[in-house]
This record gives structure tokens, sequence and C-alpha cells, in this order.
């Protein structure tokens, strides 16, 4: 890859604005170094994790949520990747999955009362209605 006034350097592109860009990604849980933490960008005084520009190429590791389209997750960061590219290619990776976000609690569900004396909920005690388990083993 070159440009006009020659080989494009990797200080062209900002490797924190491209991983601001690929962490407003939906699905994008988070940027990660690879599995030896070298997927990096070194800036002065500090680290980008998970976003590697070199003079051939841009390589973005992401973490997704498990239950999202992961391969259209990884096409959007693809693309939002490109438009901060400068021209080079992005590869994109996703090195690892977390859970699936819990679904946000509705208005009309109702919350568990306080426990005495607390601010947490309190839990359910045990079923009187389930058989005992034999002591000893």
């Amino acid at each position: 890859m070159s440009s006009a006034a020659g080989p494009l350097a990797a200080e062209e592109v900002d490797p924190q604005a491209l991983a601001d860009a690929v962490l407003a990604v939906p699905g994008v849980v988070g940027l990660s170094g690879g599995p030896l933490g070298t997927v990096a960008s070194y800036l002065p005084g500090r680290r980008v994790a998970g976003v590697a520009v070199r003079d051939d190429g841009v390589e973005v590791h992401v973490v997704g949520r498990l239950g999202d389209d992961l391969p259209a997750v990884a096409a959007r960061v693809q693309a939002a990747a490109r438009a901060l590219a400068s021209g080079r290619p992005v590869d994109v990776r996703v090195d690892d999955v977390t859970g699936p976000t819990p679904p946000a609690a509705s208005a009309g569900t109702p919350a568990l009362p306080a426990a005495a004396g607390g601010t947490e909920p309190a839990l359910p005690g045990p079923d009187p209605a389930a058989p005992a388990l034999p002591a000893g083993g």
C-alpha cells in the first residue's frame, strides 16, 4: 500500500480513535489484546490494547456477546475501522464472548421486599413441601 507521497506510515492512523469507534459498535463488549497481549498499539505513555496499527494493515480483536450474530458484529467492526484506517486492510477477530445481557426488568415486575433491617432483597426460604434429604452420606 502506498500513497502518492510514498508508503503510508502507521502514525497516520489514530489507534485511540479507532478503538473508540470499534467500542461504539453494537455487540462489541470490549477489545482484546489477544492470547498473549500482543495485539496493541503503543502511544506516548499508554498502550491501546486490541488495536494493532501497522504499515501493512490494521488488526482489531474484540470481545462479543453470546447470542449476538458475531459475523454481523465483526462486519460492523470492520466497516467502522476501515473508515479510520487510511486505506489499509482491516483484519477483525472475535477473541472471546461474554454471557448475554440480562433482560431489563419491566416496569410491571414487582421488586422483592427488602430484608428486615437491610437494603438487600429478601431471598426466598426453603420450600416447606420439598422432601427432607437423608442425614449422612
